[in-house]
């Protein structure tokens, strides 16, 4: 007898690891000679723990007069995928709670204000790369790509969300829904505060004093005098306030420095550099 055993020999096999460490993969091989077979070995048999990646398994059949045949096929073991996390963050939203449901971006003037968002604190568990993709709902067109965006939003309510994908296509989001409103709002609403207060008369009267020369520095957009001016504020809440109205003053104090807070970190839009033409139509420099 010279002919060798013949194979039914299987095509290649994935399979997938649920932790990462590997899995257990069954497969089914087998052999036949007439004069019958004596061995059949495989370097891998079906049963055996496969590692990640990809094992070449060989598989020899002997038969009784010692005739041999192999058999070659790979099994490939990916790990199960686990989708990334989305995290949207900024430094540049202030804390009006309980009086505004969301996070607060202050507008130093008087319609928008720009948001720089970072998504670099997203994350994927099996260490892919992500890409970024940002949106402000309803909109299914992205506003920017990356890590790090920048959105100019006017006033109102909006929500932002951070789709992140990995190079498996998994993906998650993240939402973050904010609230824009304008420094001489926010300024009003403070001065509403120590209006509806329990503050003798003569107190309200100084403190509202102090508030509307805030009000108008912030109307003219005069960002540094306004801060100074809430300050002073403060300083007259903790003088006159804090020993008769302790959370009051607290309040009070709290909702100018995140005025204060909100105006250092606010971003104007870019201002469209106007064209000046002269009698003939030539563009011409601004005197």
């Amino acid at each position: 007898d010279t002919t060798a055993p013949e194979f039914n020999c299987p095509g290649s096999i994935t399979a997938t690891s649920a932790d990462g460490s590997g899995t257990i993969v069954q497969y089914a091989v087998s052999a036949f000679d007439l004069g019958g077979l004596e061995s059949l070995n495989c370097s891998m048999p079906s049963g055996t723990r496969f590692p990640v990646g990809t094992t070449r398994v060989v598989c020899i059949a002997t038969d009784l007069s010692g005739n041999r045949a192999t058999c070659e096929f790979s099994v490939t073991v990916e790990s199960f995928n686990q989708a990334p996390t989305a995290k949207i963050d900024t430094d540049a939203l202030v804390d009006f709670s309980p009086d505004f449901e969301h996070p607060v971006l202050i507008s130093c003037n008087w319609w928008n204000a720009c948001l720089i968002l970072d998504g670099s604190l997203s994350s994927d568990p099996d260490g892919d790369a992500l890409t970024h993709l940002w949106f402000v709902e309803p909109s299914p067109v992205p506003f920017a790509a990356g890590p790090v965006a920048t959105n100019c939003l006017e006033v109102g309510t909006h929500t932002i969300i951070l789709t992140v994908t990995d190079t498996k296509g998994a993906s998650h989001s993240d939402s973050l829904t904010i609230e824009e409103i304008t420094a001489p709002l926010a300024i009003e609403l403070l001065m509403e505060k120590v209006t509806e207060s329990s503050l003798s008369r003569a107190i309200k009267r100084e403190l509202l004093t102090v508030l509307r020369t805030a009000l108008n520095q912030s109307k003219a957009e005069r960002i540094r005098p306004t801060q100074t001016t809430l300050d002073a504020f403060e300083k007259k809440v903790r003088a006159k306030v804090v020993g008769s109205h302790a959370d009051l003053a607290a309040s009070l104090i709290r909702w100018s420095q995140a005025i204060s807070s909100g105006m250092e970190k606010c971003i104007k839009a870019p201002v469209v550099k106007k064209e000046y033409h002269d009698k003939k139509g030539e563009e011409q420099p601004p005197n």
